[in-house]
């Protein structure tokens, strides 16, 4: 399965090589600029698809966005669009919100690896979940110790009750993939995970 972005029709092609590139959906946001970068991530599990935009909120503020897209027959409709749960700080304009981004049943992995709430770039990732009242945030994924230009969360991955967070910064102990397990109502650090030759 791959994806096509066609910046000037705002749009994403999803398609599946196997068939000659048939096409299997398009996600529309035709009302963004160019500049936001729709597109710039993708991920897909079953029915869901989750599209970053990481220049671009809906409120203007320029933080990022993912949209959420369910499909339906042979459409793909819009369902919500996650925006950074910290909009309202100003350290979050340049938190690259949506930058990567990961979707594991009814959650969804979201980057902010530029938040700088905790030092200079120091970044986290974010788990929203699906609910009876619609998508929510359930945690907040932090490095052991936050430190500067670590960009945590420049690389995610979820199964489940597990998620996988690494930063992209200097190569210290800091910077290591850490896991982080959902139990007992909320995610908790479980460790690092050995990297060899780190």
């Amino acid at each position: 399965m791959s994806v096509r972005w066609l910046a000037p029709l705002g749009a994403l092609f999803l398609t599946h090589t196997a068939f000659a590139q048939c096409e299997l959906g398009w996600f529309d946001a035709d009302d963004m600029p160019d500049s936001a970068q729709f597109g710039v991530s993708v991920a897909v599990d079953g029915e869901l698809a989750a599209v970053g935009s990481w220049f671009f909120a809906d409120d203007g503020s320029g933080t990022g966005s993912v949209r959420l897209f369910r499909r339906a027959g042979v459409l793909w409709l819009p369902e919500a669009i996650l925006t950074e749960p910290s909009g309202a700080d100003p350290e979050a304009f340049s938190s690259l919100f949506g930058n990567r981004l990961e979707v594991s049943g009814a959650r969804v992995i979201v980057s902010a690896a530029g938040l700088s709430g905790v030092g200079s770039d120091a970044g986290c990732a974010h788990v929203f979940r699906r609910g009876a009242g619609g998508w929510f945030l359930e945690g907040t994924l932090f490095a052991a110790t936050p430190a500067v230009h670590d960009a945590f969360g420049s690389y995610v991955a979820l199964d489940g009750d597990l998620a996988l967070v690494a930063g992209a910064g200097y190569p210290s102990a800091l910077a290591l993939p850490r896991v982080f397990r959902f139990r007992a109502g909320a995610w908790r650090g479980a460790g690092p995970v050995a990297v060899p030759g780190a």
